[in-house]
Order: structure tokens, then sequence, then C-alpha cells
């Protein structure tokens, strides 16, 4: 083999290593905390029902490990709901963009009030806000149309009741 052509190999064997090591860096180890990883729930209470009745709606989000496709799952059950979506979710430093992926249960074609979804729509936004002592996650809701109150200052309204999440579909 010429000078030149080992040479040329030997830079080869160099890069791939160089890229196999960064890229397995850039992996999250085993056993890393994901600090978004977990489930959220938020309880609406639209108050009283003509006979009496307390009226609620319940929307619980999964948050699986890693962000990305299908990571989370949005639940929305109670009064005159019942729907379950596969979401996907992108961290962005203090806060957790929540989008559209598809309907798992409910209307496929539109979900609550009749009108439709569309992948990557964004649904809602959780941020922490605050510092240590006051820290709160806060909802900025995005496309979802539903019953939950919004505010464009955002709303403490879901909180996150523990760090295990259900896996990925």
């Amino acid at each position: 083999m010429r000078p030149v052509a080992r040479g040329l190999c030997c830079l080869f064997t160099v890069v791939q290593l160089i890229v196999f090591n960064i890229g397995s860096c850039a992996q999250r180890p085993i056993g890393f905390a994901d600090p978004w990883a977990g489930r959220y729930e938020y309880v609406f209470d639209l108050g009283l029902g003509p006979g009496g009745e307390a009226l609620m709606i319940g929307y619980t989000l999964d948050v699986a490990h890693g962000t990305g496709h299908g990571a989370a799952t949005l639940k929305v059950e109670g009064y005159m709901s019942d729907d379950e979506v596969q979401c996907d979710t992108t961290a962005q430093a203090d806060s957790l963009v929540v989008s559209f992926n598809h309907a798992i249960r409910g209307d496929t074609a539109t979900w609550t009030g009749g009108v439709p979804y569309h992948f990557g729509d964004v649904l809602l936004t959780l941020r922490w806000e605050g510092v240590r002592a006051t820290r709160h996650l806060v909802t900025y809701w995005g496309g979802y149309i539903g019953e939950a109150p919004r505010s464009k200052e955002g709303l403490r309204q879901f909180d996150k009741v523990n760090n295990v999440s259900q896996s990925r579909r």
C-alpha cells in the first residue's frame, strides 16, 4: 500500500473514532434524571350542574423520558370530555412545548369543539417560573380548544404529581 493511501486510511479511522465518541457522549447516560419526565395533572372545576352535582374536567399529561416524537400522552376526562391524544414534546430551558401528534381515543378527525388539530399544532406549554423558594409550574394554552381558563400571562394549573411516567407507545 502506498504511503498516501495508508495515511488516508489512518485518517479515515481516526475520523470514525472521533465521530463515534462524540455521538456516544451526546446521548444521555443510563439513569440520567429527565426533569420533565413524569405525570402532570390539572382538574378544572366547572361548578355545580342543574341537579347540584359537581362538574369537573380532569387533564392528565404523561411525559416519557426524553423528548420528541410521541413522548407524551394528554388525557382529558370528565364532564362531556373523553379524549386521549399522543403528543410530541420539545424541551426549551425551563419550558416544555406539547404539540399534537395524533388522536388515540375520542373523535379522531376533531378534538373538543369540532375544531381539527393538525400534526405539530402546539396544544400547551408548561413553564417553570419563579425563584427557588417560589418556583411553580405555569400553563400557557396554545391551540387546544376546551373549557380550561386561559391567560396570556399563563396560569398555575398543572401540577407535577410524580416523576414516573408511562413508557412511549
